[in-house]
């Protein structure tokens, strides 16, 4: 009996035994063999045993006590996706995860990225193996699983349980495991073509993806080889080519547009006003000189719509290359290696960098905020234009003895403050980002089997290196030192090397090729991740008991070294540029690891007891964290008990206890301080100038200023997380119904000294509304107007989430129009509770917590939907196939205080929720549903199938987001408002 029939066997056992995993679409598969490929004509007949994710002993059946998905090839190709990620982000189990949608400009690892985040609990608590083995990940800790080409996988499994006790770090929510193609014999080219339809959304065609690749490989007895390359590209959708996402606001025209204007605001204080300006001292708009001088008051029509610049998907290519061989080297011993190379590369055009000046500016010239000198032959004042609120404060009078023209030194007697200046300087151009990832990755290792104490036991022993480096040059910002030479005094102009006044104050038009040159910048900077992973497992059965059958175990050991470092530009280094600044990151994270695992069967054939068998694992786990800012040990324990009982043939119940740990990432421990501009609301705002919180400035801010500069960075003093999963579920597979399998589990997870920052939006929030001293004390102040937010790596507290899973599979009889099958999972959230230590006013610790499940709680407007649902339809006739997939994601509700409309729109009709009070009230985003469609037939003479599918076919569009960081929707959770429409051809030689 050959291999093939042993392994069909295999599953139709389990099959029979209804030993099937939470399942998507053609939902049951299996793991791969482990049986030796010589097994000779005079063996009995028996079942392969296969390796279980979750689990590191061979085994007859994939029934385990915790819930898998398994994501076949062809449900893969049915997506109409073309990335890991893409495809992984829409099963109901997981949450909001990176996507090319997120318009964040250039960092490290940011372009492109895709992870997935199960359970909402963050991609960086799970971990991502191909082929048993751990992938590479960034300094984040998450993996890019954009990294992995979709060409070579056979299927998916997701362990949807914590499995630190087996894995180790990160397990925390479970576990992916990309399953590549074994045995690959001749070639496939495919070629994919899509494209979104945003007629309907306010739009044309656009955003063109379009993949290429073809696939090699030969397979003999003793072994087999394949190669696949291909090539990836993602045109740019902009936000202003969607109704929905061309406003900063939806439904509030130009309130919410911003006042750095192409020909600046001005708000300046002092004793002088030469040129009889008529807003002096109030908010002014330009020019306020030259040959298109037109000071006056702002006003909202000054206001300019900085929405359309951003993107709604932002533009990559891909190359890779991939290669994986075995090769039976004795009957019991084979030699496996994996050799990919993989590169991603991104042009971004963005805005210019806007020009935030004066005392509630947020650009800094070697630490000093920037103004204007009295000589400056610009400047129509013709005197000292202080940086800053009061002339008296320190960051002034040294600003004056440096840039001030006082005939004895310092500023003039007559000196104005400049409060506020604000400009997108047009005339600077556009910031251009070019970035470069490129990443290795190889291993090889050995795998065999050898006979003991009666029983057949295997093991595997192989070592993996793993590299990523990325480049990104950034042109179109300022050198902020240039930037202040050239508005300083114009003999010290005169005197540096290049230096070129800057005129301000006349408009874009009079800003020279000469000033750009000589204020403009070009940042390079560099990033990069090495992994190193040593590993060796033995496995077997060490004695067959009489009453339930052979008790198995493994063992092992794991050494795991990841070293990463980011280098930024100087010029970012030092602060002194219109960027964001970083501190360079340098760091290693040693583990030293080994575990037990054993499966002990408790009954076997027996009334009410088909079979029942207990799997118990434990981990010991030993961290040596270093870096340029620290070090530090640490050690973990983490346990596993699980629990299989089959009552009868058609029903399983598991159920399952566990432990897991997450080590900080490198970035977690070492990341130098950065700066960010987010957009907060400020607590304190009022019209009147009037506090309104006890904590706030008199004068409080009057005007609304959206951005503020938050702070962020590493620290070495980190715990690793911890954290205890709880699972009780079953598999039914009625024996009345034949081809029906449902699946149903409750989980529970909680996580102990959780990391991360804490929003900055509930920084402020918590510190005015709730009088949090700690959040308090990371705010800064610059006269009435938030200045920074400190906003560091911490254990923030705790995590907490429960729900349901559930799942179902039903293979209709076979009817003489065809087969179908039917396919439905759901993820049903109890509760998702966030809880933070804070210190009160009145003193003493307490801890705040705040529940996200179906609504927006607490100082943060972070939502997660309660239930998300797909279901599916296939149909199979002959050459012809084709699929119906519905994905909802239920209704969720937003604070209505937490939207800068509250500002500008009483009584607030916007809110669907409003009953009186903005504190209780909330914004209702609407259960939403999409519905993509496929078809494919194949032609047997050229051996080729063609495929042409819509997804979003009914024009579904995202609901508004009145507290949308941008583009008026959640991107993480919903689709690109438009149909994607795309066509693929793939030919088998």
């Amino acid at each position: 009996m050959n291999s093939n029939t042993v392994l069909k066997q295999a599953v139709r056992g389990a099959l029979a035994l209804g030993a099937a995993g939470t399942l998507i679409g053609a939902g049951m598969a299996f793991a791969q063999t482990t049986t030796p490929a010589s097994a000779t004509s005079t063996t009995p007949t028996k079942l392969s045993k296969i390796i279980v994710i979750g689990s590191r002993i061979p085994r007859t059946s994939i029934a385990t006590s915790q819930p898998v998905i398994t994501i076949s090839r062809q449900q893969i190709e049915a997506t109409g996706f073309t990335t890991v990620g893409q495809i992984l982000q829409n099963i109901s189990q997981a949450g909001a995860s990176f996507n090319p949608q997120a318009d964040f400009f250039i960092g490290p690892f940011s372009s492109g990225f895709e992870g997935i985040n199960l359970k909402n609990l963050g991609a960086n608590r799970i971990l991502i193996l191909v082929n048993g083995h751990r992938w590479i990940p960034t300094l984040g800790g998450a993996v890019d699983l954009a990294s992995i080409p979709a060409s070579i996988i056979s299927r998916i499994e997701v362990l949807l349980d914590g499995a630190s006790a087996v894995y180790g770090s990160d397990a925390i929510t479970g576990v992916v495991n990309i399953i590549t193609i074994k045995n690959f014999n001749g070639a496939e080219v495919s070629a994919y073509v899509g494209a979104y339809d945003a007629h309907g959304a306010g739009g044309g065609w656009d955003g063109k993806t379009q993949t290429y690749r073809a696939t090699f490989g030969t397979s003999s007895s003793r072994g087999a080889a394949l190669m696949s390359v291909g090539y990836r590209e993602f045109n740019p959708i902009w936000a202003g080519n969607r109704t929905l996402s061309s406003v900063p606001l939806i439904g509030f025209g130009r309130l919410l547009y911003t006042s750095y204007t192409a020909n600046g605001y001005f708000r300046l204080s002092g004793p002088t006003n030469p040129d009889n300006l008529p807003c002096f001292t109030q908010a002014c708009a330009g020019p306020l000189n030259g040959p298109n001088a037109n000071p006056h008051p702002f006003t909202n029509a000054d206001r300019v719509n900085w929405a359309p610049n951003h993107y709604l998907t932002i533009p990559s290519e891909t190359w890779y290359g991939y290669a994986q061989g075995h090769y039976d080297l004795t009957d019991n011993l084979t030699y496996s290696s994996i050799l990919t190379y993989r590169h991603v590369g991104s042009t971004q055009v963005i805005s210019p960098t806007p020009l935030g000046l004066g005392g509630s500016g947020f650009w800094y010239a070697n630490g000093l905020p920037i103004g204007v000198s009295g000589t400056n032959p610009y400047n129509p004042f013709g005197t000292d234009l202080i940086p800053g609120f009061s002339n008296s404060s320190s960051s002034a009078q040294k600003w004056c003895a440096q840039w001030g023209t006082a005939p004895g030194g310092g500023c003039r007697a007559n000196a104005d403050l400049l409060t506020t200046f604000r400009m997108n300087p047009f005339g600077l151009g556009y910031r251009t980002a070019v970035y470069n990832r490129d990443t290795w990755y190889f291993r090889n290792g050995l795998n065999g089997y050898f006979q003991f104490a009666g029983n057949q036991w295997s093991w595997n022993t192989g070592y993996s290196f793993g590299r990523t480096r990325v480049t990104t040059s950034l042109s179109g910002v300022q050198n902020t030192v240039n930037l202040q030479r050239a508005l300083g005094p114009a003999a010290t102009c005169a005197a540096s090397p290049g230096c070129v006044p800057l005129d301000v104050f006349g408009g874009q038009s009079q800003i020279t090729p000469e000033m750009k040159n000589y204020v403009n910048t070009i940042l390079h900077n560099q990033a990069g991740v090495t992994q190193r992973d040593l590993s060796a497992n033995v496995a077997g059965n060490f004695w067959n008991s009489w009453y339930a059958g052979p008790w198995g175990v493994a063992v092992g050991y794991e050494w795991l070294a990841i070293n990463g470092f980011y280098s930024p530009d100087g010029a970012v280094a030092s602060g002194n540029v219109t960027s964001n600044a970083f501190k360079p990151t340098l760091g290693r994270v040693a583990t030293n690891a080994e575990y037990a695992e054993l499966n002990i069967p408790l009954a076997n054939d027996l009334p009410l007891a088909k079979r029942i068998s207990v799997d118990i694992a434990n981990r010991w786990s030993q961290f040596n964290v270093t870096g340029d800012t620290g070090r530090s040990r640490s050690h973990a324990s983490t346990g596993r008990v699980g629990i299989k009982w089959q009552p009868i043939n058609s029903l399983l119940l598991r159920g399952t206890w566990s432990q897991s740990f997450r080590v900080p990432s490198i970035s977690g421990f070492f990341s130098g301080q950065s700066a960010s501009y987010n957009f907060v609301t400020d607590p304190c705002l009022s019209s009147t100038g009037v506090a309104p919180y006890p904590n706030c400035p008199t004068p409080s801010p009057t005007a609304p200023y959206g951005q503020v500069r938050v702070t962020y960075g590493g620290n070495p003093n980190l715990r690793p997380e911890q954290a205890t999963s709880r699972q009780i579920g079953f598999v039914w597979s009625p024996e009345f119904v034949s081809g029906l399998n449902v699946t149903g589990d409750y989980y529970k997870i909680e996580v102990d000294h959780a990391v991360g920052v804490i929003p900055a939006q509930t920084i402020v929030t918590g510190c005015y509304v709730s009088g949090i001293q700690n959040y308090c004390n990371l705010v800064s102040r610059r006269g009435p107007y938030i200045s920074n937010v400190l906003d560091l790596n911490l254990n923030t507290g705790s995590l907490k989430t429960s729900g349901w899973d559930i799942g179902a599979r039903y293979r209709l009889p076979a009817l003489p129009f065809g087969q179908f099958t039917l396919s439905y999972s759901a993820n049903f959230v109890k509760e998702f509770v966030s809880c933070s230590v804070v210190s009160a006013a009145s003193g003493g610790l307490t801890s705040q917590c705040s529940d996200y499940a179906g609504s927006g709680s607490g100082s943060s407007s972070y939502t997660i939907p309660k239930q998300r649902m797909n279901f599916g339809v296939n149909w199979d006739y002959g050459p012809w196939s084709a699929t119906w997939n519905m994905e909802l994601i239920g209704r969720m509700y937003e604070p209505c205080s937490h939207s800068t409309a509250i500002y500008f729109s009483p009584p607030f009709g916007w809110c669907s929720g409003y009953n009186g009070n903005l504190a209780t009230s909330t914004n209702e985003l609407g259960t939403t549903i999409y519905n993509d469609v496929q078809g494919s037939y194949t032609y047997s003479p050229w051996n080729a199938t063609f495929t042409v599918g819509v997804n979003n076919v009914l024009n579904k569009e995202p609901p508004i987001s009145m507290t949308a960081f941008i583009n008026n929707y959640i991107w993480y959770y919903y689709r690109i408002p438009g149909r994607f429409a795309y066509a693929r051809v793939s030919i088998r030689f």
